[in-house]
């Protein structure tokens, strides 16, 4: 039987956010691309994804992924959420408490909190954790979540999920993309958040 579960650790990048869809757009704004969406469903390493990727295709220096995050700092009204994230958090909501835990860089808070405010909800807090590239030094999100209390991790990145497995914290790795297309099949994947509140209400 699994532990009780009381708190819940919810990423954000592609996970409550459309940032894949975001980050295609602006890519093909900026260098007069014509990227789709399929070219994002590569099995390149997580942490220089969308770098890779453009280089394969010619573009390296043209389109550089700490530009999208620059312009992050001022505005992430081009993020769409996704409104079923919205409608399976406040359920959960009702049994446990959620927190918001992401890799994104400290730069980027203040904005990715308004966002938040304005599309998911006020009261869940948010943490950051660490990012290899861009906030090495913070705490894994492993580490995060046995200092937070959590049990539960939520998360599109495979590293994040063994980081959490291992602290002994359960993980749901979400979606279907390019950079967790090889999760292994022990790992508990949900395609889409009805399957999240099917997994947790069933766990």
């Amino acid at each position: 039987m699994n532990a009780p579960l009381t708190r819940i650790a919810i990423d954000i990048d592609d996970v409550i956010a459309d940032t894949l869809g975001a980050v295609h757009i602006w890519a093909n704004a900026k260098a007069g691309a014509s990227f789709e969406l399929h070219h994002y469903h590569t099995d390149d390493e997580y942490w220089d994804y969308y770098n890779n990727i453009w280089a394969r295709h010619g573009f390296e220096g043209k389109l550089v992924f700490e530009d999208f995050l620059d312009e992050m700092i001022v505005d992430q009204s081009n993020i769409r959420p996704n409104d079923d994230a919205k409608r399976v958090i406040k359920a959960l909501m009702k049994k446990y408490e959620v927190v918001f835990l992401t890799a994104r860089p400290p730069a980027v808070q203040e904005e990715t909190r308004k966002w938040l405010d304005k599309n998911i909800d006020t009261s869940i807090p948010l943490y950051l954790a660490c990012n290899p590239i861009l906030n090495e030094t913070a705490l894994s999100k492993g580490e995060m979540c046995n200092e937070l209390g959590v049990g539960l991790l939520i998360d599109d990145n495979i590293d994040n999920c063994n980081s959490a497995l291992d602290h002994e914290v359960e993980a749901i790795v979400y979606g279907h993309y390019g950079w967790n297309k090889n999760a292994p099949d022990s790992m508990t994947r949900c395609l889409n958040w009805a399957a999240v509140l099917e997994q947790v209400n069933g766990r």
